[in-house]
C-alpha cells in the first residue's frame, strides 16, 4: 500500500469515526472526484494532450526520415561494388545505432513531458478542488480511484471540470490581453 493510499485511508477512517460518533455529523461534507476524468475531459487536459500528440508526431516524422535514409542506403547496396558495399554497410550500421539512440531518447522525452503535463494538471486540479471546497463547504474531497464505493450524489467530477474550464478560459483570455514578450 502506498503512503498516499495509507494517508487517504487513515483520513477516511477518521472522518467515518466522527460520523459514527455523531459528533459533527450534520456539518461534515464529503465529495468524490474522478481525477482521471478531470484530466482527460477538462479543456486544459485536452490542450496538453494535443500538444503532446503534436510533439510525438514531430518525433515520429524525424525518426521516419532517419529510417528512410537507412532504407535508401540498403537499396543502393545492390548497385555498387564490393568496396563501396562495405563502406555503405558500415554507414548503415552507424545510422541504425544512431536511430536506436534517437528512438530511446525520444521515448524518454515523451515520458518526461507526459509526467510534466500530469504534474501541471494535478497542481491545477488541486487548486480547483480547494476553491470548490471553500465555496461549497467540503471538509474532504476524495479521488474516486481510491474509493471503493460512493453514491453518485457525492460525485463532483463534472462540477470540477466546469470550474476548471471556466478558470482555464479566464487564464487564456488574460494571456491574450497581456501577452508575455
Amino acid at each position: 500500500m502506498t503512503k498516499l493510499a495509507a494517508r487517504v485511508g487513515f483520513m477516511v477512517l477518521v472522518f467515518l469515526a466522527i460520523i459514527a460518533s455523531g459528533a459533527g455529523a450534520a456539518q461534515l461534507k464529503i465529495a468524490v472526484v474522478d481525477i482521471n476524468t478531470v484530466i482527460t475531459q477538462a479543456d486544459a487536459g485536452k490542450a496538453l494532450n494535443n500538444n503532446l500528440a503534436r510533439y510525438v508526431e514531430n518525433l515520429r516524422a524525424e525518426l521516419t526520415a532517419k529510417q528512410q535514409v537507412i532504407d535508401d542506403l540498403r537499396q543502393s547496396l545492390e548497385e555498387v561494388g564490393e568496396d563501396e558495399e562495405n563502406a555503405r554497410s558500415a554507414e548503415i550500421a552507424r545510422l541504425e545505432a544512431e536511430l536506436q539512440e534517437a528512438a530511446t531518447k525520444a521515448q524518454q522525452d515523451v515520458d518526461n513531458l507526459t509526467e510534466e503535463y500530469r504534474r501541471i494538471l494535478l497542481e491545477d486540479i488541486g487548486k480547483v478542488l480547494a476553491l470548490i471546497a471553500e465555496e461549497d463547504g467540503y471538509h474532504l474531497i476524495i479521488d474516486a480511484a481510491v474509493t471503493y464505493y460512493y453514491a453518485n450524489l457525492v460525485d463532483i467530477t463534472w462540477e470540477v471540470i466546469r470550474k476548471y474550464n471556466d478558470l482555464y478560459e479566464q487564464a487564456l483570455q488574460q494571456s491574450l490581453q497581456n501577452p508575455q514578450p
